[in-house]
């Protein structure tokens, strides 16, 4: 018995399909501007799936996000904690919301803080010396009104969530 041997021309030949021969055709008659437009588009798109973002890799099983610890039923811990210890502060220099605030000043040399914007406009921010400023003119304003400062006296502001509370008292 002896090998068959083709060769690939002949594969091609032999394996074509009638409607292979209806597309080549009707390739040949396109313009070579839509000829050049079908190959761009391929490249773009084979450039895009090439260096597209990849996905980020989730810090812990999403399944499995939370872990049973001992001393309750139901009591529970993030998996990303090493041990069954709560965790009191994410900073152990940050234990207040003024100390939050005065981190975030530091951390990101007096940058933007506090930002407001119209409706298809960009964001306008003012910056943490601003909004420490404002806040101290708050605080002043309270203690010429009689307030003491004392950690037993509380005082609330109720507004709507806009920067003006701060901004412009």
């Amino acid at each position: 018995m002896q090998p068959i041997t083709m060769q690939a021309h002949e594969l091609f030949r032999h394996l074509r399909m009638p409607e292979l021969d209806d597309v080549r055709q009707y390739v040949r008659t396109l313009p070579t501007n839509t000829l050049m437009g079908f190959g761009a588009f391929a490249a773009l798109t084979t450039y895009w799936y090439a260096t597209r973002p990849k996905a980020l890799k989730p810090p812990c099983d999403l399944a499995m996000q939370s872990v049973e610890i001992e001393g309750g039923e139901y009591a529970r811990r993030s998996a990303l904690l090493d041990n069954d210890e709560p965790l009191v502060y994410y900073y152990d220099d940050v234990r207040t919301a003024y100390d939050i605030f005065q981190r975030g000043m530091h951390v990101s040399n007096n940058g933007p803080c506090l930002g407001v914007r119209k409706p298809n406009q960009p964001y306008e921010w003012i910056s943490y010396k601003e909004v420490a400023e404002k806040a101290e003119c708050v605080g002043s304003a309270l203690l010429n009104r009689g307030f003491k400062p004392s950690p037993d006296q509380f005082i609330g502001l109720f507004s709507q969530n806009r920067p003006e509370v701060i901004k412009d008292h």
